[in-house]
This record gives structure tokens, C-alpha cells and sequence, in this order.
């Protein structure tokens, strides 16, 4: 008996997918991969400077708490950012933003030996007559007998301009800031050396005589030393803007007196936790942190329409805060068709009596008439409300 033919089994011939199928579910996953990446981009960029604020903060927090654990001062020096290459912003060796700090510790004090002489100090000829009768309140010439290493000192960059003296030294003394103009490191150094005070001294001692007082103690506070720990660097294009906080005056290039922020914009704390120093003059200090972008590209479009030489003869001791959208067809130096919307930025505030450090969102609402009312449009004339009140906008 013959078998049975036998046919073959049918089977499903598709082993897998094909390209044009392998292709499709590559490029669906590289769409999702790249609307994923750019969904964080957005959301890192959005947050920049709001982090950046609260590392700003915080680090400013770990000066105010080492200060109270070690029973002695301690601060932050804010490090002035070297100037963009061909702006227009004015001549000055630097430009108007931070964007490191550093921990900082006192420096000590220079005073001359016990058994050495003391300081003079001398009066002021105000008008070159050589009568010191009309000088009576221009004590302000201090005179160092017997070199009394202040030469040394300046040449090392340890005796600079607005460091103090108290005189005389002890608990009883009074402080002044110094000029140094009178030394000149360029040449030998001299027996008799001299300094300047910002302020006239106190007592007027002998009157009508060059020689006010004469043989007295003093100590000269020395800079600040930085401390080896981690210094604090914001995240590329993130900035502290100069120009749009609320800092001493004794910062600002107008005091300065060579078109350029101090280089010794120190935030000192007590052991107690307070503000300390030229910032306890301010009683809150405001850090304006923003977008580089923003903070060069308004300042540049300003000064080059209104044919400025620099920014300073515009700002004087306010705050340059733009509105969060500037309106191209009303403001005239503002260059474009189209509003200029400005990104993410925030207000870090020191307040000097408690210590404490806060983040805010910036005062944008231009009310004309306000305080400090701005002649330019687009600028906030009350951008530290928020700080102040503690309250935000309905």
C-alpha cells in the first residue's frame, strides 16, 4: 500500500522587522529622546538663575555661621568680573558684575613698636598762604617718623586705599579710612611717611598750628587673608549686576574715584551675626542676580544711543532694574521692532541688624511717580519692594 503524499507545513515565512519598520521605530525614539532633552534644557535654562540666587545665598549663610562658631568675624569678598573686550561701557580696566566670592577672615593690624614714636598729625594749608589759621578743621595728614614701614607695606599690596586707622590704638581710639596718594613706592622710601584721612580727625588739638597733635598710638587695619575653602562660582552666564543692586556707596566707582568698582567689596559678620563694616551703613544689602545676556546687552544698547562715555554718568548711586518687557517703540534706546523680554532674575538680600539672607522676585512694575522714579522707560524705579515687605505681587 502506498503512503500517503506528504505536502509540506506551512509556516510563517516573517522572521523579523524590516529596515523601513526598524527605521521608523529609530527615528520615533530619537524624536521623543530630543523633545525630552529639549524639555530639560528649557527647564534648566528657566532655572538657572533662580539656583544660582540660592547658591548665592547659601554661601553668603556659610560666612554669617562660621562667624557665630568661631566667636570672630567673618565674610565674603565679592570678586569684580574682568570687562567684556571692545564695550562700550566706559574705559575702566573692569566690568560692572560678580560672579565669584571667596571666604575671607581679618588680616590683623600693623602698629609701631611700643618703645618707638608715635604719629603726627598735621593740618592742612587749604589755601597755600602758609597760615594755618583758616586750616583749624583740615586735620587730616597723618605723619609717620623713623620709617615706619608703611612704604613696605603699600609696595606689597597690604597697605591699600580705604583700609582704617584707629587712632589712638585701643578700645578708646576712633576709626578713619586712609588715602595712600602721599607714598610713592616708585622711589627710595623715606624716614618721614605720610597718609591721608577721608575725614578730618576728630580733635583739632593745637590750634592754628601745622602740628595738631603729636606722639600718639595708632593701628592700621590690614587687609583681609582669604581662607582655603571652596570659593563660590556661578554658573556661566549668571551674574551678580553692580549696577542693578543696592550696595554701599563706598563701592561704587563715584567713591572709588577711578571709574571702577572697589576691588575690597567685603560683607563682614560680627560673632553675633550681624552685618558688620561699610554694608551695615546700607542696613539691607540687595544682590541683583540675572542673565549676562541681559545685564550687558540694555547697559551697551543705553550708553551707545545716548553717546555716553561710560555707564556711571547714568546710574549716579541708583539701581539700573529693567522692567521684565521693554517695549521697543517706546523706549529710544532700545534698538528693534520687537519688545525685549527679559529672562529669569532675582534679589538676594542681607539684612544687616538680624544677618539674615533672603531670595526674591525682582519689583518689574514701573509705577510712575514712585520713589525713585527713573527719567528712562523700562526701568523699575521700586525693584526691591518684594525684598523689603516680604510680600510678593497679587
Amino acid at each position: 500500500m502506498n503512503a500517503a503524499p506528504s505536502h509540506p507545513r506551512k509556516t510563517n515565512q516573517r522572521s523579523g522587522f524590516t529596515l523601513i519598520e526598524l527605521l521608523i521605530v529609530i527615528s520615533i525614539i530619537l524624536i521623543i529622546l530630543g523633545m525630552t532633552a529639549s524639555a530639560i534644557s528649557y527647564s534648566r535654562e528657566k532655572d538657572r538663575v533662580s539656583n544660582e540666587a540660592a547658591r548665592v545665598q547659601s554661601f553668603v549663610s556659610g560666612a554669617r555661621d562660621r562667624a557665630i562658631f568661631e566667636k570672630d568675624m567673618r565674610g565674603v569678598r565679592l570678586f569684580v568680573e574682568p570687562s567684556p573686550p571692545g564695550s562700550p561701557l566706559g574705559p575702566s580696566a573692569f566690568s560692572r558684575t560678580v560672579a565669584s566670592m571667596a571666604y575671607i577672615a581679618p588680616g590683623g593690624t600693623w602698629a609701631s613698636p611700643k618703645d618707638s614714636a608715635g604719629i603726627d598729625l598735621l593740618r592742612q594749608d587749604s589755601n597755600s598762604d602758609g597760615d594755618f589759621e583758616d586750616s583749624t578743621d583740615f586735620v587730616r595728614i597723618v605723619r609717620g617718623q623713623n620709617n615706619p614701614g608703611w612704604w613696605n607695606l603699600k609696595r606689597r599690596g597690604w597697605l591699600v586705599d580705604g583700609l582704617r586707622i584707629r587712632i589712638p590704638a585701643g578700645p578708646t581710639g576712633n576709626w578713619y579710612t586712609i588715602n595712600t596718594s602721599l607714598i610713592d613706592t616708585s622711589v627710595a622710601p623715606t624716614d618721614d611717611q605720610f597718609l591721608l584721612l577721608d575725614i578730618p580727625f576728630a580733635d583739632g588739638g593745637n590750634r592754628g598750628q601745622e602740628i595738631a597733635q603729636t606722639d600718639l598710638t595708632y593701628e592700621i587695619e590690614l587687609p583681609a587673608r582669604i581662607l582655603p575653602l571652596q570659593p563660590l562660582l556661578l554658573a556661566n552666564g549668571v551674574v551678580i549686576d553692580l549696577d542693578g543692586s543696592d550696595v554701599p556707596d563706598i563701592w561704587r566707582p563715584s567713591s572709588t574715584g577711578n571709574g571702577q568698582y572697589s576691588g575690597y567689596m567685603d560683607l563682614w559678620f560680627s560673632p553675633r551675626g550681624s552685618v558688620i563694616g561699610d554694608a551695615a551703613a546700607n542696613g539691607l544689602l540687595h544682590l541683583y542676580v540675572s542673565d549676562n545676556e541681559d545685564s550687558l546687552f540694555l547697559k551697551e544698547q543705553i550708553v551707545s544711543s545716548l553717546g555716553l562715555s561710560s555707564f556711571d554718568s547714568l546710574v549716579g548711586g541708583g539701581a539700573f532694574v529693567p522692567t521684565d518687557e521693554i517695549d521697543a517703540a517706546t523706549t529710544p534706546w532700545l534698538t528693534g521692532d520687537e519688545a525685549y523680554i527679559l529672562k529669569d532674575r532675582k534679589v538676594v538680600t542681607v539684612f544687616g541688624q538680624t544677618g539674615g539672607i533672603t531670595v526674591n522676585n525682582v519689583n518689574a512694575y514701573n509705577a510712575a511717580g514712585g520713589p525713585d522714579d527713573s527719567s528712562f522707560a523700562g526701568v523699575c524705579n521700586d525693584p526691591f519692594l518684594f525684598a523689603e515687605t516680604g510680600k510678593e505681587a497679587k
